[in-house]
């Protein structure tokens, strides 16, 4: 078991308490107080604590443009708006706001920023609520989100670590002395017992050899 990766692999990225971390882009992020990482595949979500308002990230496909306005042009197609040159931690960005289309010829609210990061890839951050109230409530919170997307720092990349699985004899202290040790944040001394298959309740003898988190 040493050295297996336990939780969150650095391909997929890695979420730390508020921060996301995705060592092979080599970019950062942290989410509002309050809010939380959704990570999947292909988008990566932060979503306030009532889940009706999110800012969404995506990579945008190098065949969208190579400017932030041929982007905004070509994966949005607006029929109106405005663009806004921004820059987060030093990474430029265009930020939009207007209308768009759909099938049947309605206008709909888009809002969005296009951030470039690091080797030239770009980055959509879209705003997203399930009405217009929500969104302005959490407007604020979604553009702290946004301005928080940064190149990673040495900090970050140490933070990016990904935790691995370790073996060593169980001390006399017990999981709740495994826990104080543990990167765990969220039920420390639960996830060791479950993890050791002793969650609700057993025997495990001192010197007997369990798992942790590293």
């Amino acid at each position: 078991m040493n050295g297996v990766t336990f939780g969150d692999s650095s391909d997929q990225g890695v979420t730390r308490g508020q921060n996301f971390y995705h060592e092979p882009l080599g970019i950062a992020l942290t989410a509002p107080p309050g809010w939380n990482i959704q990570n999947s595949p292909d988008t990566l979500a932060l979503v306030n604590g009532e889940g009706n308002a999110a800012v969404i990230v995506r990579a945008v496909p190098p065949k969208a443009g190579n400017t932030h306005e041929e982007i905004i042009r070509n994966a949005v197609k607006p029929d109106s708006g405005k663009m806004e040159r921004r820059t987060f931690n030093g990474l430029p960005a265009t930020h939009f706001s207007g209308t768009v289309k759909d099938e049947r010829g309605q206008s709909h609210a888009v809002e969005l920023t296009i951030v470039t990061g690091p080797s030239n890839r770009n980055y959509a951050f879209i705003y997203a609520a399930k009405d217009q109230q929500s969104l302005q409530r959490a407007y604020r919170q979604i553009q702290e989100a946004e301005s928080s997307f940064r190149a990673l720092t040495a900090a970050d990349r140490n933070a990016a670590r990904p935790w691995t699985l370790k073996t060593v004899p169980y001390p006399s202290g017990g999981f709740a002395e495994l826990a104080k040790q543990s990167p765990l944040t969220n039920n420390a001394e639960q996830q060791l017992r479950l993890l050791n298959g002793v969650y609700g309740g057993g025997d495990v003898k001192p010197g007997q050899l369990v798992k942790v988190v590293e």
